[in-house]
């Protein structure tokens, strides 16, 4: 309800939409320093919360077309499909943060795609990935197999960054 901080994130983003049009590649997408591009995803994935919540408050359709660059396919394809998990070896709070975006993107699109999209995640995180501590990776990233949540305690199977997310995740879907 403050309309300064709206004022402040439609400027942020909206000056963030224009360095990503000027580069001239919206679809070729962001790397995080430091992250590995075959274990997160080479989008602007933490775009996605923060447009999906732009177009919520300001009606503004450019933020869901920006969403639309931000959406990673071939991933929501195979987990929509229920295709070979898709997640294994891949950044775990990277991925799950996207999924959260992902999924409010869908609901404030009514895209249910994206919603049943990662509703499949979260069921295959559920009962493939998630560990007894909450937690579900192990040096970052998802483990594969049907049982890579049955890891050694020296595996290092307790990242607070992908639990955190996941618990704001469980949130957005419990609403």
């Amino acid at each position: 309800g403050e309309k300064i901080a709206l004022e402040m994130a439609r400027g942020q983003m909206d000056s963030m939409i224009r360095d990503i049009i000027n580069r001239g590649e919206p679809a070729g997408g962001l790397v995080l320093r430091g992250m590995d591009p075959t274990k997160a995803p080479p989008s602007y994935y933490k775009l996605l919360p923060a447009l999906a919540q732009l177009y919520r408050h300001t009606g503004d359709a450019q933020y869901t077309k920006v969403a639309a660059v931000c959406l990673d396919p071939k991933i929501m394809t195979a987990l929509f499909n229920g295709q070979s998990d898709p997640l294994p070896g891949r950044h775990a709070s990277t991925w799950v943060d996207h999924l959260l975006g992902v999924y409010q993107v869908g609901l404030m699109t009514g895209n249910t795609t994206y919603t049943e999209a990662v509703l499949n995640a979260a069921r295959r995180i559920r009962e493939h990935h998630l560990f007894v501590t909450g937690s579900m990776s192990s040096y970052e990233s998802f483990q594969p197999g049907d049982n890579g949540w049955q890891l050694p305690e020296a595996s290092r199977a307790q990242e607070t960054c992908c639990a955190a997310i996941w618990v704001t995740l469980l949130e957005s879907l419990l609403h």
